[in-house]
């Protein structure tokens, strides 16, 4: 994860880890999804990296939050799901390293399906 993405969990947690609502497992996402949603979090956060962020006149929490949004209606889920799901994750080590292997992994195989698709031209 990169720096961004880790300052951005940090705060997510402290915000909503304040909202009075006792930690279950119920409603938590599970690996696999919980697996894609950081998968899609990463590709954002890459993509404002090198296109959103070029615009200095706006702020570069904002472009983000807006991505990571729309990452989160992508898989129709909230932010509270999201940080219960991940303080779940972050507690239970084992599951965290699974879950973070995981979604190493479907970035790789995207990434690999990716580049063996593009068709070289020959000069």
């Amino acid at each position: 994860m990169t720096r961004l993405l880790i300052h951005f969990l940090i705060l997510s947690i402290t915000l909503f880890s304040c909202s009075g609502e006792g930690f279950t497992n119920g409603g938590l996402l599970d690996q696999n999804k919980m697996a894609d949603v950081l998968n899609d979090m990463a590709l954002a956060e890459g993509f404002a990296e090198s296109y959103l962020f070029r615009d200095t006149l706006q702020s570069k929490d904002t472009l983000l939050q807006r991505e990571l949004d729309k990452v989160l209606q992508l898989h129709k889920i909230n932010m509270n799901q999201f940080t219960r799901t991940y303080l779940y994750y972050k507690t239970h080590p084992e599951a965290f390293k699974v879950l973070v292997d995981t979604a190493n992994a479907r970035a790789s195989r995207n990434r690999e399906l990716i580049y063996t698709r593009r068709k070289v031209n020959p000069s």
